[in-house]
């Protein structure tokens, strides 16, 4: 069962309800563990790595991509990819493939190897993908400190019937992360005024609260939407995470500072639980760590459309973000 973190928050009200004299008590720490949440929720923002292809390649040719460099470190945690190669006939194949690091250091695997094994397959609905799992976080975060990058290497598989014919490569693969802000940047005079705004916001509140910030998509054009809005946070929340009713849409994200998630636009489906296809406990795909939204931000987002998913004029949908009071 998943209770998106609320079990020690439950056993605390158990023992607050159950030994009334201790209640004060228990309300004093649980204040100093919400606090210290939120200094630990400003460190961290989550970040998403796509790496794109789309290409004509011959049984044991290799096709590579990086991601983009970025100007401060990133831990990547795991991966997702609906990447798949297809034939002239349509029919989908098995790819091989490996990771590394900056081109110049060996794989992650000695030689190639299926390429499902490798990452997590993004949940569709159609029968291809019926049943596979969702992100696949490593075992062993990797560091990328700044102008590093991760390299993804695919290759075709060895037929030697269809040497004549190439395949179609066409597809991404979305590691998915977390921005880390040196303490030099996060404790800064502005940061001590907002921390104290925090402590008062949890010292009004004897618990914390469910809430939900929510973005209606509506546009008939492939253009996309520039620029949308959730409404104002009422109160500081730790966004945990999100659902959509989306499955072919690229996004761009920023926190109520302005700060991006990602140096490009990125399949929406590494960063929200699919309505169609949602995991067997949650509607919402859950951030490993949560991060802090200050009371009347907003989180602003670029919609635009994932060409290779997208068949029709236009789209209509929402996307929700999880949050709770601090």
């Amino acid at each position: 069962m998943n209770l998106n973190g609320s079990l020690k928050l439950f056993n605390r009200l158990v023992l607050a309800i159950s030994q009334p004299a201790q209640r004060a008590a228990l309300i004093t720490q649980s204040k100093q563990d919400r606090f210290n949440a939120v200094k630990e929720g400003r460190r961290t923002l989550p970040f998403f790595l796509p790496v794109y292809f789309l290409e004509s390649m011959y049984p044991r040719q290799v096709a590579t991509a990086a991601t983009e460099k970025a100007k401060f470190s990133v831990v990547v945690q795991g991966a997702l990819t609906p990447l798949l190669g297809r034939g002239t006939d349509g029919n989908a194949i098995r790819l091989d493939g490996n990771i590394s690091r900056n081109l110049t250091r060996a794989g992650w695997a000695a030689t190639p190897i299926p390429f499902d094994a490798l990452m997590g397959r993004r949940r569709t609905a159609s029968q291809e993908f019926k049943g596979e799992q969702d992100i696949f976080y490593f075992p062993t975060p990797a560091e990328l400190q700044p102008g590093e990058v991760l390299t993804v290497d695919v290759k075709c598989p060895d037929d030697a019937a269809a040497a004549a014919a190439p395949y179609t490569v066409e597809g991404y693969v979305t590691f998915v992360g977390t921005r880390i802000f040196e303490d030099s940047i996060a404790n800064t005079p502005t940061t001590a005024k907002m921390l104290e705004q925090f402590k008062r916001e949890i010292d009004a509140n004897e618990a914390q609260e469910t809430r939900f910030l929510r973005v209606d998509v509506n546009t008939a054009t492939e253009a996309g939407r520039k620029n949308l809005e959730t409404q104002e946070a009422p109160q500081t929340l730790l966004v945990l995470g999100v659902y959509s009713t989306f499955d072919n849409v690229l996004i761009n994200l920023r926190d109520g500072s302005g700060e991006a998630f990602s140096l490009k636009p990125f399949p929406i489906n590494a960063l929200a639980a699919w309505s169609e296809t949602p995991s067997a406990d949650s509607p919402y795909k859950m951030f490993p760590r949560p991060f802090v939204l200050p009371k009347g931000g907003k989180l602003s987002m670029d919609i635009s459309i994932d060409y290779a998913a997208y068949e029709g004029d236009g789209f209509t949908g929402k996307i929700v973000f999880l949050c709770k009071t601090i």
